[in-house]
């Protein structure tokens, strides 16, 4: 007798299996259940990797007749699935199983999935109608309204509303949602510059705006900016070094006008000393002269004296101007 070969596995879903107070169900326990239907030595083994059991029949009429009638577990109608729900199609990106609710029975497969497409769902399988089970966890031929689909892992995830047929709203779910939405949005954070960390080198919405302006409006955009950081009390980078500046260059001022006032007074002082010399000299002669002329007339006495009053007055006061020119070089030499 020829023993069959084994064939590709058949799938079954942990969670689909109601957990019950008794033990958790082992391989032997699913090995034996698939044999009660397809007979003995059809059945290679069964494994758990990952929360999905892999069963390997011997055989493709072995495995077509488990497809077909499933098995049944402590009182559980199980339905085995014919590819990896976790890797559908042949796809190489891991897939998950969509629950699409809140649609009447009477909306139709093409309008469910036209809408998941919209959405940038890859769908992986056929859509399939959800059925109640009895008490005992066995499937009964009654539909609860629910569809469900296998699709890749999205990698922005699904919204949980969905409009479908333009006039009803589904609900989806699956169970990688919440977990991509939150990895979705720290990713969006990362991406995002902090507060107070923007680039150094981008250049301000102002900086921009007055870079497009002509020159003589920078300029007098400058001169107002200028003036009005001044009257509010604000030190520009550059203040310090034009406030020294400006100094500098009022003492400089100074000191030139003092100078300049200094020479025009040492000039005038050369000037009245021979002036004062002249006079002197023009006065000794023109006494001289008079006192001959009053001998002649015989009247020396008072005239002479009145003269010699008034050279001496004359040299009085020229005495006293070169006076207070001397005290004001000897201040402007001590400044």
């Amino acid at each position: 007798m020829a023993v069959d070969k084994r064939v590709a596995a058949i799938f079954l879903m942990e969670k689909s299996i109601i957990p019950t107070l008794a033990k958790p169900i082992k391989g032997l326990e699913i090995c034996k259940s698939c044999e009660e239907i397809t007979g003995k030595n059809t059945i290679d083994g069964a494994q758990k990797i990952s929360g999905l059991w892999r069963i390997y029949p011997l055989g493709s009429r072995a495995r077509r007749d488990l497809l077909v009638s499933g098995i049944e577990i402590r009182g559980q109608s199980l339905v085995l699935l014919d590819k990896n729900p976790f890797m559908v199609a042949g796809a190489d990106n891991p897939t998950t199983k969509l629950i699409v609710g809140n649609i009447p029975i009477s909306v139709s497969n093409t309008e469910i999935t036209d809408s998941l497409r919209n959405l940038g769902a890859k769908l992986r399988s056929p859509l399939k109608e959800e059925y109640y089970r009895d008490d005992d966890g066995g499937l009964t031929r009654f539909k609860t309204g629910r569809r469900f689909v296998y699709i890749d892992i999205p990698v922005n995830p699904l919204p949980k509303l969905v409009r479908v047929a333009s006039n009803f709203v589904a609900f989806l779910y699956y169970r990688e949602q919440e977990m991509s939405k939150e990895r979705h949005e720290n990713k969006e954070r990362q991406n995002a510059p902090e507060e107070g960390n923007e680039d150094p080198h981008a250049a301000p919405a102002e900086e921009l705006s007055t870079a497009d302006a002509d020159d003589s409006n920078h300029t007098k955009e400058t001169t107002v900016s200028e003036l009005s950081e001044s009257e509010a009390g604000v030190t520009h980078p550059n203040a310090h070094s034009n406030s020294l500046k400006q100094a500098t260059e009022r003492a400089r001022a100074i000191i030139s006008k003092k100078q300049t006032t200094l020479d025009m007074f040492k000039s005038g002082g050369r000037r009245a000393r021979s002036a004062d010399g002249r006079h002197k000299r023009f006065l000794s002669s023109g006494l001289a002269g008079m006192e001959k002329k009053q001998r002649r007339d015989g009247g020396v006495e008072g005239t002479s004296a009145d003269l010699g009053e008034q050279v001496e007055g004359d040299k009085s006061q020229r005495s006293s101007s070169v006076a207070n020119f001397d005290w004001y070089e000897s201040d402007l030499g001590d400044s």
